[in-house]
């Protein structure tokens, strides 16, 4: 993403789905390493809960499990 995109982003909330997901995991540590709001959602059904460690104590980070 272009950082005149990322600015857009500041401060406010995105939803993500697939955030136990490789890829996912690692689009929402970016995001909130560049002071997005990130509410992720996840199955399970290819993510791991191992990929969202890293993300667990970010401040500005929900995780919801979806059924």
């Amino acid at each position: 993403m272009k950082l005149s995109q990322i600015n857009k982003l500041r401060n406010k909330t995105k939803l993500f789905t697939g955030t136990a997901g490789f890829i996912g995991s690692n689009l929402c540590e970016y995001l909130l390493e560049n002071d997005v709001n990130v509410l992720g959602v996840d199955n399970f059904v290819t993510g791991h809960n191992h990929n969202l460690i890293h993300l667990e104590n970010k401040s500005n980070f929900k995780f919801s499990e979806f059924n």
